[in-house]
């Protein structure tokens, strides 16, 4: 057990990084800090234990919520050891296989990685593995107290993370199924049902009430602002703030995507090596082990994994996929116990049927077990190893200095979380004045955290008009003012007409566009947020009119060069902008060469995307005059790129209206409308709005 602890311990700790990085972590480095409960459900068993370590002795907040993280990750793979020796006899060769076991998880994708930042998951994956090696003790043994136990494990595990809690419940009750006679006797005395039952709501409801106590107006940090109300409490705790994320307008496209992603990311959790064990270990546990283990485990995968997919309705974009990619961190550790199982079998198969020496099976075990475990850490290095991961920190860095003294900023998204890491955390720029314009997070607020996007804007605009000094922006929003674009945000000219706009390069936020360089091993957020770096710098450094004409031409070659997203940048630059392709390209030959570089995880968007431009393309550009073969082309290319994601936002939508109103395609022009009707009523094309006027006076 201890080399198990220790040696996911030193991985944890030589990988994880050194300053703030994406996700959550800048969120809760903030609310640890200052004793605050998590975002919503409030998370309370994290809170309380993640307080200490933001305020450990000469380690920076980002370490010590990191270090947490280690610390519970490291316990974590010793609960897996645990249930594999359980499971395979607490033997040489049992124990032998469960350290394969205990450290192949690990080491797997999703677990370092959520080992290694400040989050909730390896604390929800070491509860929720205790709960599992508590049913499976109770059922060999008929303890009665080690139902005390599990009653107050499953409570704990609902007080941290109750959403994945309750998906694993049906696996927790299909592994205690063999003891049902006797957990129903037992429950069947009031005082044992009543001890249970109390051990359950004191450890799963008393937690939730420490967040009553805790979220106080005077923090600089409040997601919601004080929870001083049971109602409030009942509010945060349902997650009710979030029903417009948990229930986005989705197609079935999405669901199999996700579907896919999901396969994709099981298959990845390993690497290649280990599979073949893994899935023999799947065929052998129904000869081997108890059919409520066998079970148990294929429930667990399925019920934290695609029974998730079912109930969640999430666009498939690198944000949400990224989001979503954590929530199946349980359901990955069958595939340890089933690889466990594959290499135990291979080293009892050697053992009967060669008549090999206990010694030579264990030394092969040893060997085996080895070189699969490194197989994992090879197969999941790349993406893990964050010792050197500064973008978050450079680009927060950047942002923050470019600002004028005692400005007002005004924040969006999560987009913007490493400007609050700067300036709350580090202490950089404290002169600034930040607020959310959602109202989230941030204490100093101008409205609440339920006000809609139209409410928003409106009380943005009133704060904008009353207040004095430099305002900066990241949403836009409909205000009375001129706008100095830097790109990644823009800053109100009170001094300037309504409507005057001027890009403006600084060299240290085009500089950023090199540092959001996408890896391959990035992770999904990261390459989200990267993305939402480098797109408006790309407009920044191809329009700006203050731009070196040398640099302009440099970058205008990286992106040619670039990868796939560098190309499609360009590519919807040229054709929204109605730009010609500078250089020796062509714009049909650099959709051409996006195309063979797409790869093969593409989100619907972006394909939609480069279907739109090469659509529009293929006619001639957008201001081709639209006639007889020429319109049915162009609108055959915007349908298939509707076709592959039917949203609002896609590009192709609003070129189809515009396509069906310049030839006055009634009928069609209708029925878009009717699937799509904020594309027509709030787009800013004139030959759209003219023609739906008519349409619908």
């Amino acid at each position: 057990m201890l080399a198990v602890f220790a040696a996911a311990l030193a991985v944890y700790l030589f990988t994880m990084p050194r300053v703030g990085t994406l996700e959550d972590a800048t969120i809760f480095n903030l609310l640890c800090y200052h004793g605050q409960p998590a975002h919503p459900p409030g998370y309370p068993l994290y809170s309380m234990l993640c307080y200490p370590f933001a305020h450990l002795p000469f380690l920076s907040i980002p370490v010590g919520g990191n270090l947490l993280s280690a610390l519970l990750g490291a316990v974590t793979c010793v609960v897996v050891y645990l249930i594999a020796v359980h499971l395979l006899g607490d033997s040489q060769r049992g124990r032998l296989c469960g350290i394969l076991a205990g450290l192949s998880y690990g080491l797997s994708k999703t677990f370092w990685a959520q080992s290694i930042i400040q989050e909730v998951y390896t604390l929800h994956a070491l509860l929720i593995f205790s709960a599992f090696l508590l049913a499976l003790l109770y059922v060999r043994d008929k303890e009665p107290w080690r139902l005390k136990w599990l009653a107050v494990v499953v409570g704990l595990s609902l007080a941290n993370h109750w959403p994945l809690t309750v998906l694993t419940a049906p696996g927790l009750l299909v592994l205690l199924a063999p003891a049902w006679r006797d957990l129903l006797q037992h429950l069947g005395r009031l005082r044992n049902f009543l001890v249970l039952a109390g051990l359950f709501l004191a450890t799963a409801v008393l937690p939730y009430l420490y967040l009553l106590m805790t979220n106080l107006p005077a923090s600089v940090v409040n997601f919601y602002g004080p929870l001083d109300s049971f109602d409030k409490l009942r509010f945060y705790v349902s997650r009710s703030g979030y029903s417009s994320v948990d229930n986005q307008l989705i197609s079935w496209h999405d669901k199999v995507m996700y579907a896919r992603f999901l396969l994709d990311e099981t298959l990845a959790q390993y690497g290649k090596v280990f599979l073949p064990f893994a899935l023999a270990g799947f065929v052998l546990q129904w000869k081997r082990w108890h059919w409520s283990v066998c079970a148990g485990l294929v429930v667990i995968y399925l019920s934290t994994s695609y029974l998730l997919v079912w109930f969640l309705n999430f666009r498939y974009t690198e944000l949400w996929s990224g989001a979503f990619s954590v929530y199946p961190i349980v359901a990955y550790s069958v595939f340890a116990l089933w690889g466990a199982l594959g290499v135990e079998s291979l080293l009892a198969f050697l053992r009967t049927r060669f008549n090999w020496a206990q010694a030579a099976v264990l030394g092969a075990g040893a060997f085996v077990s080895l070189a699969l475990i490194a197989t994992v850490a090879r197969a999941n290095y790349g993406y893990n190893d964050r010792a050197g991961d500064r973008f978050a920190f450079n680009y927060g860095r950047a942002v923050v200095e470019s600002f004028d003294k005692n400005a007002i900023v005004l924040l969006h998204n999560d987009f913007q979380l490493p400007v609050v890491q700067s300036s709350l955390v580090e202490g950089l720029r404290t002169d600034l004045k930040l607020y959310s314009i959602k109202g989230l997070l941030l204490a100093r607020r101008f409205l609440g955290p339920t006000a809609d996007g139209p409410k928003q804007d409106r009380k943005t605009a009133a704060f904008v008009k009353k207040s004095q000094g430099p305002i900066y922006y990241f949403k836009h929003f409909k205000h009375d003012y001129g706008i100095e674009d830097f790109g990644l945000y823009k800053k109100i000219r009170k001094d300037w007409p309504a409507g005057k706009r001027e890009l403006v390069a600084l060299p240290q936020l085009v500089g950023l566009w090199d540092d959001a360089r996408i890896d391959g091993d990035d992770l999904n957020f990261d390459v989200w947020v990267k993305r939402l770096v480098r797109t408006p710098l790309t407009r920044v450094i191809l329009e700006a009119p203050g731009m070196d004409p040398q640099l302009r031409r440099t970058y205008r070659q990286k992106l040619v060069d670039g990868d796939f997203y560098d190309m499609l940048d360009l590519i919807i630059y040229t054709v929204t902008k109605n730009k010609q392709m500078a250089g020796e390209i062509t714009l049909p030959e650099l959709i051409e060469k996006a195309q063979r570089r797409m790869p093969a995880n593409v989100t619907p968007k972006d394909l939609a995307h480069l279907l739109y431009a090469k659509a529009i393309s293929d006619v001639g550009g957008p201001n081709t005059i639209l006639k007889g073969a020429t319109v049915e082309k162009l609108i055959a290319g915007l349908q298939k790129a509707v076709d592959a994601y039917p949203s609002m936002d896609n590009f192709a939508v609003t070129q189809l209206l515009r396509t069906y109103a310049s030839i006055r395609h009634e009928k069609e022009f209708k029925q878009l409308r009717a699937r799509y009707p904020a594309a027509a009523v709030n787009t800013g094309d004139p030959l759209i709005k003219q023609y739906d006027k008519e349409l619908h006076p």
